[in-house]
């Protein structure tokens, strides 16, 4: 899961800074490769492609008590309770052996084969399929201050940041509204903005089109964070603390390639002709991070779906996919897609994708509309309360579903309602409802039934 800036009600206020700036940024993939540290507070909406503001969701008080609704969700199927149990037991042996699993790093090559070995486990020709991806290093440091009392001098480029180095003056326009920028001369300057009201994408668009350039977006509370644009800035873009204040800074970037890889697991179906599904979901973290329901309950949910079909005849190809990097870009699910042809793309009846689905009161998913509407049924059918959420989509939220969505394959995304906790640290088993890893289980057997009948 991505994630977004959030709007708080305590503007900070900064005079003129009339020090130069020295501001670098990358753009590397489709991720800037820097995490960002995050207080237990943080309380984020998610979101992949854009990065509008929102208030943080309310969170449930949850138990990782399995209370699933029985039922039978097809013939050798276990039910919803055993499902739940099975799933959370996964998750516990992910959690507890592999967290944090921080893109392309040693953990995260540790849990890709611990991964691969459950799948070849169940009976899938499993493979890793590496990739490379450029990351930001954080030695040497990305910003130095020079002061003898510095705040917190740390920076984070954005994902998305334009790449390279600029200097200028700084100038202070708010939050980059339509008034701020229009009251500050910004040629040839580094614009200081807020973060807050407006998403990252307008504040540094608005920026660059009055001719600054580079950006420096300050938090709205103590502590820094991560960012992300939708789309590539042409100038360099970063985010800072909000004790940043009078100082000189001096910023440096350095680039450096590091290895990830997708988990990729076959199983053939009864009819060469008949396609393939996909089910996928990843399987790193953010930085510092036990990230048990972002993204490990999807890899729990993942990985019940895969042992149960792995039994079961099915008229089309199976490929479980755990993608690395996800928390980067979606970059192992890019990689993917776009390692494919035409043929093999028109091949995937259907790609399900599971993501931070343990915390809420209740399954969500949003979905290619006759998917949609075929998992609504299904839900009736065993039990399973799902919510059709179309406005994750309208809010900018998003996972590994979306590389094949735009290269329009069907696809259904299931989730959980809250993700009020994902990329703090208080992403941890305590938080995680077994029952909503079993639903999602439940939700992608039955739909693997029911489009292997016809349905």
């Amino acid at each position: 899961m991505r994630l977004t800036n959030l709007t708080y009600s305590s503007p900070l206020l900064l005079g003129a800074i009339a020090a130069a700036l020295l501001v670098a940024a990358v753009a590397c993939g489709n991720a800037a490769g820097v995490s960002a540290p995050i207080a237990a507070a943080e309380s984020p909406k998610v979101e992949a492609k854009a990065t509008g503001e929102s208030a943080p969701t309310t969170s449930p008080s949850l138990s990782p008590t399995p209370s699933p609704t029985l039922g039978a969700v097809g013939t050798g199927i276990p039910g919803l309770q055993e499902l739940a149990e099975q799933g959370f037991r996964q998750l516990v042996d992910l959690t507890e052996k592999h967290s944090p699993r921080q893109s392309a790093t040693s953990e995260e090559a540790a849990a890709a084969e611990n991964i691969s070995t459950l799948l070849s486990g169940f009976g899938y020709a499993t493979e890793l399929r590496p990739f490379t991806i450029d990351l930001v290093r954080t030695d040497p440091s990305v910003l130095r201050v020079h002061s003898s009392d510095p705040p917190d001098g740390r920076a984070f480029p954005l994902t998305l940041s334009g790449e390279g180095e600029a200097s200028g003056p700084l100038a202070a326009i708010g939050r980059a509204l339509l008034d701020d920028v229009a009251a500050v001369l910004l040629t040839g300057r580094v614009a200081l903005i807020e973060r807050g009201v407006i998403p990252f994408e307008e504040k540094v668009a608005r920026a660059q089109e009055a001719g600054a350039v580079a950006v420096i977006i300050y938090n709205n509370r103590r502590g820094n964070f991560a960012g992300r644009l939708s789309t590539r800035s042409a100038i360099p873009a970063v985010s800072v603390s909000r004790e940043m204040g009078e100082v000189e800074v001096t910023v440096s970037v350095v680039v450096e390639a590091r290895d990830s890889a997708n988990v990729v697991a076959d199983l053939p179906g009864t009819d060469p002709e008949a396609g393939m599904v996909v089910l996928g979901g990843h399987y790193d973290t953010v930085a510092g991070v036990t990230g048990a329901n972002d993204n490990g309950s999807g890899i729990a949910a993942l990985l019940t779906v895969a042992r149960h079909a792995a039994d079961r005849p099915y008229p089309f190809a199976l490929r479980f996919i755990a993608f690395g990097a996800e928390e980067e870009g979606l970059i192992g699910s890019r990689e993917y897609v776009d390692s494919l042809n035409v043929v093999e793309t028109r091949s995937i009846i259907a790609m399900f994708n599971f993501d931070a689905l343990g915390t809420g009161d209740v399954a969500a998913m949003i979905a290619t509309a006759w998917l949609g509407e075929l998992v609504l049924e299904l839900g009736d059918e065993i039990g399973v309360t799902v919510r059709l959420d179309p406005d994750l989509g309208l809010d900018g939220g998003s996972s590994d579903f979306a590389p094949f969505e735009a290269a329009g394959v069907p696809f259904v995304f299931f989730f959980a309602d809250d993700f009020s906790r994902i990329h703090t640290v208080d992403d941890k088993l305590d938080y995680v409802d077994p029952a909503r890893i079993g639903e999602a289980a439940a939700l992608g057997l039955a739909t693997l039934e029911a489009l292997a009948a016809g349905r």
